[in-house]
């Protein structure tokens, strides 16, 4: 089962606009990071679209990773609704 992680430090990230790249860390038997397009935001949450998983943070998604090809594929595509805590990094596209 999935249990995202909040960030202790959102705070202190820069503001998230639509189009942004977010990263978001979840642990599901280990912990992993999942990149994802900022398509919509709101006073507390934001949706994403996930376009990749990988393994550590700063790190190149197509990577080695433990994780396995279905959960990948359930992830690929998907659209979250995350509230702003839950975001560990932005990168402008």
């Amino acid at each position: 089962m999935r249990e995202w992680i909040e960030n202790e430090f959102a705070d202190e990230l820069p503001e998230i606009e639509v189009g942004d790249i977010v990263h978001f860390k979840v642990h599901d038997g280990f912990d992993y990071f999942v990149k994802a397009e900022c398509i919509a935001l709101g006073d507390q949450t934001l949706d994403a679209e996930v376009e990749a998983v990988f393994d550590g943070e700063g790190g190149e998604p197509g990577g080695q990773i433990n994780v396995s090809q279905h959960r990948i594929e359930e992830l690929a595509g998907e659209t979250l609704v995350m509230g702003y805590e839950f975001v560990h990094a932005v990168y402008e596209p």
